[in-house]
């Protein structure tokens, strides 16, 4: 009995680790690069950063795609009130907030991209890439932040 049950255990922590590697192999398939996931300051969420390599517009130079995640799992977390800013030697070269005239952007889903074009103040160098969080499940929090460094190379 004992030995039946250390099989299935064997087979079950087998089949767990494929998926989970097809799943690193699709990622990398897909050209995104995993820039980093951390929480935001305050704990009330976690916050995934990818860039992506694929781009379908030629005036694109960055895609990033975040991910607003519940604290310490892979659930994502819906209606996310966020802003997405680039800082470059300490100085704000990039906020979304501003490009789309609004004081702050709402996630519906979790998941949001935010497209660099090439004409905007973003060149090549050493970033940060700040999270603000300023409502979750629209309810106001106290605004906290995830924090990612990150080099543009293009």
């Amino acid at each position: 009995m004992h030995t039946f049950f250390s099989l299935s255990f064997i087979l079950l922590s087998a089949s767990l680790l494929g998926l989970i590697s097809y799943a690193f192999v699709f990622q990398n398939a897909n050209g995104d690069t995993f820039i980093g996931r951390n929480s935001t300051n305050g704990k009330s969420l976690d916050v995934s950063v990818q860039k992506s390599t694929i781009r379908f517009n030629p005036e694109l130079k960055e895609l990033f795609k975040v991910f607003f995640l519940k604290p310490h799992t892979y659930t994502i977390q819906q209606h996310v009130d966020y802003d997405f800013l680039m800082l470059k030697d300490g100085k704000t070269v990039f906020q979304l907030s501003n490009e789309t005239g609004q004081p702050q952007l709402h996630s519906l889903d979790g998941q949001v991209e935010v497209p660099i074009l090439k004409g905007q103040n973003v060149s090549n160098g050493n970033y940060i890439i700040k999270i603000r969080i300023y409502g979750i499940l629209f309810n106001p929090i106290k605004p906290e932040v995830s924090e990612f460094k990150f080099t543009m190379t293009s």
